[in-house]
């Protein structure tokens, strides 16, 4: 991205008495944005163990702050760009500095945790993908995380609600950041949460109303959510 570089051309004509006019001004070509490497390998998760993922489509995805002139005021912009590992499961962008996530794309597989940064330097981000028939818990867990249960409050007290999925967004509607499904208890678990950012959480489940409450974490927590009926 660019940012703009606005200099007056300015000139002289006929002042200081008699003096030759000034040479004009040559504005300065823009300066480019910083850009970042952002790297690291897509793990799939086995009973047992994980192993490199090959052929994983990836986006990343970026938030840069951009201003211009009043009346406009700052604003964000959101850049997405997109790769896939290589044999050995490691992938690598070259990005602008700024808040970033990582997102798996497999039509077999579902992602694990959320996979988050603040891009200021090179950094590595390993990402964790688990067969969608047969899914694994993270081995490493990565912080934060968030543990819940999807309810609905009957005549008989609170009951846990099998099969809700739960869709997250990122810092601002229709960005996604990760799904993940409730057990038959209702109960879920968020790993790779990113810390001082607002996170959205949107339930869904047939037959149901689909609640969508905002959230920000500082530290490891529990996010209740309660589904009514249509």
């Amino acid at each position: 991205m660019r940012a703009a570089a606005l200099i007056p051309l300015v000139t002289c004509l006929g002042c200081g008495g008699g003096a030759s006019p000034a040479n004009p001004t040559t504005p300065s070509p823009p300066a480019e944005s910083p850009s970042r490497t952002l790297s690291g390998q897509v793990f799939e998760v086995l009973p047992g163990g994980r192993i490199p993922a090959a052929g994983i489509s990836l986006t990343a995805v970026i938030v840069v702050e951009s201003s211009c002139s009043p009346p406009c005021t700052n604003k964000r912009t959101w850049v997405r760009e997109g790769t896939t590992s290589g044999p050995d499961g490691r992938y690598r962008f070259l990005l602008p500095v700024g808040p970033a996530i990582v997102l798996a794309s497999s039509p077999s597989h579902q992602q694990i945790c959320g996979a988050a940064t603040n891009l200021r330097g090179s950094t590595e981000l390993d990402v964790e993908i688990t067969s969608k028939s047969n899914p694994q818990a993270s081995p490493t867990m990565p912080p934060l995380t968030i543990t819940g249960q999807i309810y609905e409050t009957t005549p008989n007290g609170r009951v846990g609600l099998d099969g809700a999925s739960v869709y997250t967004e990122w810092m601002a509607p229709d960005s996604g950041f990760m799904t993940f499904n409730a057990d038959k208890n209702g109960r879920y678990t968020a790993c790779g949460i990113p810390p001082h950012t607002q996170i959205a959480f949107w339930v869904f489940k047939t037959g149901y109303n689909d609640p969508y409450v905002w959230h920000e974490f500082n530290e490891n927590g529990s996010v209740d959510i309660e589904l009514t009926r249509k």
